[in-house]
This record gives structure tokens, C-alpha cells and sequence, in this order.
């Protein structure tokens, strides 16, 4: 739904729905979310125009034009599901968070539990052909602004990376990915590059 920003400018509020919720659960959040009028950021209220527009999620973003190789990149920045285990990097923590939300498809299902499990979504997520180009931490003085909700004793580790999601999804997919999708961050935003282009 589209909000107005101050100085004139425009935004949306986009609610992603999962997969499968039953058609009660759809239409409670279609009615809370009609029944928005206003944001708050800080001590600033953000009016909110218009109602919501129902889009699918496999057809959200445009397709990238001719000519060009879409990649993907979490806005504003996403952060681990799991701390991981021994010898895993960010560059693990976006694979398995990439497996999560496609989890009980068929593509990423484990039996097993723990790192067992971790390392097998990792594997069939690899299989299907998501490969991570770049990661990097992201340094903030405040973390907690990724995460909804976190142990006090927990390290929050937001990073930001560039990768492709093979067979998964389509050109078009929306995806959250991350513990960050709970409070809005973690959207993967497409990061479309001219074919050929040497990325680093």
C-alpha cells in the first residue's frame, strides 16, 4: 500500500503472506492491513494513501531487461536464522536462510535435526542452483534494529550479500530471507547486471 513520505516523496508497505495459509488467515490480514491509515518512523507519522493492491508473489518484480543478469541483494541487510556451526561463514548463514523459506517444498526438506539438518538444506539448496557471488558483514552500533526479537546474550550478525537463486522462484519472486524478514529487512532486491560484467 502506497505511504507518503515527507518532502513529497512515495513508499509502500508490502505484507508477505506465505504460501498455504488457509483463506480465514489471508482475509484477517487483508482487513488488518486495510485498516491501516498511518506509519510511524520515530516521531514522524507517515499517512498511508489509498488501500491495498493484492499482488502474486511469483510475479512482483519486473522482469530485468534485455541484456541483463538478475542477482539478488537483502535490503537493508539480513541476518543469520541459526549461529551456525564450526567453519560456517555468512556465506552458509544465507544458503540455509534461503532454505528456510523454501523448507517443506520438497527442495529443502531435512529429517535429520541440527547441523545435520543445516548442512542438508545447504546441500539441496546448492543443488538447486543458489550460489552466493559476495557477502560481507555489515558494521551497525546497532544491530538490534535487524531483529525483532533476540536473546540478550545473542550476537547479532546483520551482512549483506549478492546471489542468484537458481531453480528456485522465478525472475519475478518476492523473497524475505533471514531472521531480518520478521521486522521488514532481509527483502531481497533485485541487483541486475549487464551479462558479461565481472562482479568484485
Amino acid at each position: 500500500m502506497p505511504v507518503d513520505l515527507p518532502g513529497g516523496g512515495r513508499s509502500a508497505l508490502a505484507v508477505l503472506i506465505p504460501r498455504g495459509v488457509s483463506e480465514a488467515e489471508r482475509d484477517a490480514v487483508y482487513r488488518a492491513v486495510g485498516a491501516i491509515r498511518a506509519l510511524r518512523r520515530g516521531q514522524v507519522v507517515l499517512p498511508v494513501v489509498g488501500g491495498p493492491e493484492v499482488r502474486a508473489g511469483d510475479r512482483f518484480w519486473r522482469e530485468p531487461g534485455v541484456g541483463r543478469v538478475r542477482l539478488w541483494r537483502p535490503d537493508p541487510a539480513a541476518v543469520p536464522d541459526t549461529r551456525g556451526w564450526k567453519g560456517w561463514t555468512f556465506l552458509h548463514a544465507a544458503l540455509l536462510s534461503v532454505g528456510f523459506v523454501w523448507q517443506g517444498t520438497g527442495i529443502a526438506r531435512s529429517s535429520g535435526r541440527g547441523a545435520q539438518r543445516d548442512e542438508a538444506i545447504v546441500e539441496a539448496v546448492n543443488a538447486a542452483g543458489v550460489a552466493v557471488v559476495d557477502v560481507a558483514a555489515v558494521r551497525s552500533s546497532r544491530p538490534s534494529d535487524f531483529v525483532h526479537h533476540f536473546n540478550e546474550h545473542a550476537v547479532v550478525r546483520p551482512y549483506t550479500a549478492t546471489l542468484t537463486l537458481g531453480d528456485l522462484g522465478t525472475l519475478t519472486t518476492v523473497l524475505a530471507i533471514g531472521q531480518s524478514r520478521h521486522l521488514g529487512g532481509g527483502l531481497l532486491v533485485p541487483a541486475d547486471h549487464d551479462e558479461g560484467t565481472v562482479l568484485g
